[in-house]
């Protein structure tokens, strides 16, 4: 019973956020308002989608979702219920008229793909090379009738071809392709996935969102891009590092495409200092667009 009143609780504030996602959208992420929400929404999801919650829940303007508890290892699930997420599903509600598809670029579980299913997205392309979580997308996205997405069992790269994949098993949301991350920590699988290369995968016409969580690859995915190809599409993308941090900057400047950092309140970026370096602080949002306003 409990846990079905923290479930309730917690509807309570995502229906605020995903419904008005301009009132939380420009906290900094270091804002004392910001981290105490982001605590307390993670305090209720640990309860309302652990292992005996009643794993589902309604949202205004979205329905019900359902996310069954899984284990990545040392973490579950239940972290997917994060503020900045919520942020993000409130800007693709927002923008629903505005992009004709969306992609999920390291799908994870499917929590994106679902939500971009139940706001009306038509068109939904995910990838994801860990097995694990593909098995239990393929489950999420049942249990979500969730039937106008395409999944790629594929790691998305600079190039089209077998790669070799480090699964982490203590935290499987870190797995990555080899090489990717210094110093890769606790037991670990070797394995080989398909990579397909981002530049194949980018749309030729009307206009799609991006999520990019790729495990400390965006920057290479990022510098298969041109001027041009930035006109059909925006993206909402996780940095890994300071490597990637410099790798996304340098090669926005020089083909003139606009970053908008989290960091700094969702600010242009200007220089280097303000890019995050890592997932600590926060996303940035890359578009050819000169305004990233949602009022």
């Amino acid at each position: 019973m409990k846990h079905i009143q923290d479930a309730k609780k917690l509807k309570k504030i995502l229906d605020k956020i995903i419904t008005e996602p301009q009132k939380f959208f420009y906290y900094g992420i270091k804002n004392k308002k910001f981290t105490d929400l982001k605590t307390k929404i993670t305090k209720l999801a640990s309860k309302a989608f652990g292992a005996d919650g009643p794993q589902k829940i309604q949202i205004k303007k979205v329905g019900t979702i359902h996310i069954p508890f899984f284990s990545y290892g040392n973490i579950t699930s239940t972290k997917m219920w994060d503020l900045e997420d919520m942020i993000l599903f409130g800007y693709y509600l927002k923008k629903l008229n505005y992009y004709d598809a969306a992609y999920d670029l390291g799908a994870n579980i499917g929590f994106h793909s679902i939500f971009f299913s139940k706001i009306g997205y038509k068109k939904i392309t995910c990838f994801e090379p860990e097995i694990n979580h593909l098995e239990q997308i393929k489950k999420n996205f049942r249990l979500n009738n969730s039937k106008a997405i395409k999944i790629f069992p594929k790691a998305v790269f600079n190039k089209s071809k077998k790669v070799q994949f480090n699964k982490i098993h203590g935290n499987t949301t870190s797995s990555h392709i080899s090489n990717a991350k210094k110093n890769p920590y606790g037991v670990i699988s070797k394995y080989y996935v398909q990579s397909i290369d981002f530049k194949h995968i980018l749309p030729k016409k009307g206009k799609s969102i991006f999520k990019i969580d790729i495990e400390n690859v965006e920057g290479v995915v990022i510098q298969r891009t041109t001027t041009h190809d930035w006109k059909f599409f925006d993206a909402f993308v996780e940095i890994g590092d300071e490597v990637n941090a410099k790798k996304i900057f340098k090669h926005c400047m020089k083909i003139k495409i606009n970053i908008f950092s989290h960091k700094i309140k969702w600010k242009k970026v200007k220089k280097f200092t303000d890019m995050p370096k890592s997932y600590h602080d926060g996303l940035v949002f890359l578009s050819k667009s000169n305004d990233f306003n949602l009022n």
